[in-house]
Formats: C-alpha cells, structure tokens, sequence
C-alpha cells in the first residue's frame, strides 16, 4: 500500500496494491479501479482471492 504520490512506485513490481488518498486499486502494474477509500479492504480481499484463483487455475493447466 502507499499513497497517491508514491503508490505508482512503490507497488510497481507487486502483483496487488492500493494507492490511499484517491481510492485507487491496483493489479499487475495497473489501476483496475478507483472506489471510496472505506470500500478497499473488501476490494482488496476478493482480488486477492482471485488472484490467489487464477494462480492456482495456471498451476493446473501447466501441470496438464
């Protein structure tokens, strides 16, 4: 996490993240989506459970 002004870099190599101040949430090196502040830990919770889906959903199908 980090703020507006530094979030970009800070959260350049990080696979999810949010930029505080602006209510921005960020994947893979990209906003995904700007939201109230007090909505980004839920957002937050479910990408990272979708990440946490397609990693294993690649692991899979790389294993097939």
């Amino acid at each position: 996490m980090g703020c507006v002004v530094d979030g970009p870099g800070l959260l350049s190599e990080a696979d999810l993240g949010a930029f505080c101040g602006d209510g921005r949430k960020f994947r893979c090196c990209r906003v995904t989506a700007i939201m109230p502040e007090p909505e980004i830990v839920d957002a937050l919770s479910e990408e990272a459970l979708r990440l946490a889906q397609d990693t294993r959903t690649a692991a899979v199908e790389g294993a097939a």
